[in-house]
């Protein structure tokens, strides 16, 4: 059994924080230098995925 299917919330919120932490690196060392509009739009991006994650993902779990 796949981790997905026996923790989809954890691994969703690992995948998520892995991208930030990319974008965090690239943006220390120099390698993408975003504008405020950029990082602007990122964060709208970001809580569109967690919303729509947070409506998939509630499917996935079963109250005990």
């Amino acid at each position: 059994m796949s981790l997905f299917r026996r923790e989809p919330v954890a691994t969703f919120g690992a995948i998520q924080t892995v991208l930030l932490a990319l974008v965090a690196v690239l943006t220390a060392f120099g390698v993408w230098s975003p504008t405020d509009d950029q990082l602007a739009a990122l964060g709208g991006l970001y809580a569109a995925a967690t919303a729509l994650a947070t409506m998939f993902m509630r499917g996935k779990v079963t109250p005990t």
